[in-house]
C-alpha cells in the first residue's frame, strides 16, 4: 500500500472524524483513494445536485400528498356518521310521508281541485260532434 503524500493531507481528511482520527492506515488508505480519482468537473456537479434536488422534490411532493390524503380520510370520517343519520332521516320521513295509511298513500279518494281534461271534443246540441271543436276541454 502506498504512503500519503503528506501529513497536511492526512490531516486534512481526518479533520472532525468521530472515533480514531490518529489511526495511520486508515488515514493512508483515504488519501491513496481520493488521489486515485479525479475531481469532479462544474457541469457533473451540478448535474448530480440537480438530481438530489428533484429527488428531493419529488419526496416532498409524496410527504404531501400522503399529508393530504391523511386529512381527507379525517374529514370523511367526522362527515359519515353525520351523512348516514341524514340519510336515515330522509328515509323515514319519505316512508312516513309516501307510506300506507298517511294522506300522500290513499290512492282510492278523489283528487280535489285539479282540472279534468277531456280528450274527446263537447258534444254539440243537436248530439253529433262539431269538427271545428278539436281542442281538449279544461273543465
Amino acid at each position: 500500500m502506498p504512503l500519503p503524500r503528506s501529513e497536511r493531507e492526512i490531516e486534512l481528511l481526518t479533520e472532525g472524524w468521530p472515533g480514531e482520527p490518529d489511526d495511520f492506515e486508515l488515514a493512508a488508505f483515504a488519501v491513496t483513494f481520493r488521489a486515485d480519482r479525479p475531481e469532479l468537473s462544474a457541469p457533473a456537479l451540478d448535474r448530480i445536485a440537480a438530481k438530489v434536488e428533484g429527488e428531493l422534490d419529488r419526496l416532498e411532493r409524496s410527504a404531501a400528498r400522503r399529508s393530504a390524503l391523511r386529512a381527507t380520510v379525517l374529514r370523511f370520517r367526522r362527515f359519515a356518521p353525520i351523512a348516514a343519520a341524514a340519510v336515515v332521516a330522509l328515509a323515514v320521513g319519505a316512508w312516513i310521508h309516501f307510506g300506507a295509511g298517511s294522506r300522500g298513500g290513499n290512492q282510492t279518494a278523489p283528487v280535489r281541485n285539479v282540472p279534468v281534461i277531456h280528450s274527446q271534443p263537447a258534444p254539440t246540441p243537436d248530439g253529433a260532434a262539431s269538427p271545428a271543436s278539436s281542442k281538449p276541454i279544461v273543465n
